[in-house]
């Protein structure tokens, strides 16, 4: 793990594009042993931001709870040393064990799911970070916003005082050929910018296409992790 995390590091790098994107990475495929394994390791190489996702909310508890269990309190330490991000698809009945867990959520793909994570949050007298999920290729099969959505989900959600828009974030069509992806990542940063958002895109097969068109945040997993 330690030889492909330094690896990928570099590569990113020396990558020809000048911005320099923060990685998100997808822990869903490491068990609780290497989760802390993972964990002590990125803090030791002094990666910063550390943004940690996760994928479904009782994998994430599992491996927390495992990581302040096994390391007493040197686990609190390294908490402190990472944000863990939801990245999977939220289910309501599951909002409040992901507010006790989670310090921001990446997965927004509704109107109605954004009310209620702000009427939650009022309850804790709490704010949290959120990324809108953009369906960039409108596939009927995928969870979402439509990019001609945006505008009015934007407008809604600003209206809920315990959620922040940081930015949007979506996955293309699943494609072989990364550059396939480009035009999605294109329009999802045009977006970005014209509502001065971040932007999370790109995943482990087609994260440099995704760099080369300015993705703010990318997400790796399965090339370091499997």
């Amino acid at each position: 793990m330690e030889s492909q995390l330094k690896k990928f590091l570099q590569q990113v790098k020396q990558s020809k594009n000048t911005n320099n994107p923060s990685i998100l990475f997808a822990t869903k495929y490491l068990n609780k042993y290497q989760f802390v394994s993972f964990i002590s390791l990125a803090v030791e190489l002094k990666i910063s931001p550390l943004l940690i996702g996760e994928n479904r909310v009782q994998d994430a508890k599992e491996k927390i709870d495992y990581l302040l269990a096994s390391l007493a309190s040197q686990g609190e330490a390294l908490r402190s040393k990472f944000k863990f991000i939801m990245i999977g698809n939220l289910q309501k009945n599951k909002i409040g064990k992901a507010l006790s867990l989670f310090d921001e959520i990446h997965s927004i793909d509704s109107i109605d799911l954004a009310k209620t994570l702000d009427q939650r949050l009022k309850t804790k007298d709490k704010r949290l970070n959120i990324f809108l999920e953009i369906n960039i290729a409108s596939d009927p099969q995928k969870h979402g916003f439509k990019p001609e959505e945006l505008d009015k989900a934007i407008s809604a959600i600003k209206q809920f005082s315990n959620l922040t828009i940081s930015g949007i974030m979506t996955m293309p069509p699943f494609t072989k050929n990364p550059e396939s992806s480009r035009p999605y990542f294109h329009q999802l940063k045009l977006l970005a910018t014209n509502y001065k958002l971040l932007t999370s895109m790109g995943t482990s097969q087609d994260w440099q296409v995704a760099h080369e068109e300015g993705a703010d945040i990318i997400r790796i997993g399965s090339a370091l992790f499997m």
